[in-house]
């Protein structure tokens, strides 16, 4: 599996303005998490966890991965 340095430099997820708030993500992430989804099959909740042990594997430890709520919201905004 290959993850392009374009991809993970437009990764980073801006940190929340005030305490309790949500991570936001940039299109890059949500778009590489939804073509995870689609190309092998899987649910949301698959897709983010299959990401996170992707990134974990490839060494990038550090980068976030949204949750599934979050990632199935953007791509349903997206649509519209």
């Amino acid at each position: 599996m290959y993850i392009s340095k374009e991809a993970i430099k437009h990764w980073k997820a801006e940190c929340p303005k005030h305490r309790g708030g949500k991570y936001v993500y940039s299109d890059r992430c949500i778009e590489s998490i939804f073509m995870l989804k689609t190309v092998f099959k899987m649910s949301y909740r698959q897709a983010t966890g299959f990401t996170q042990s992707l990134l974990s594997i490839i060494g990038l430890k550090g980068l976030k991965v949204p949750c599934y709520t979050q990632v199935n919201r953007r791509v349903k905004e997206k649509d519209h």
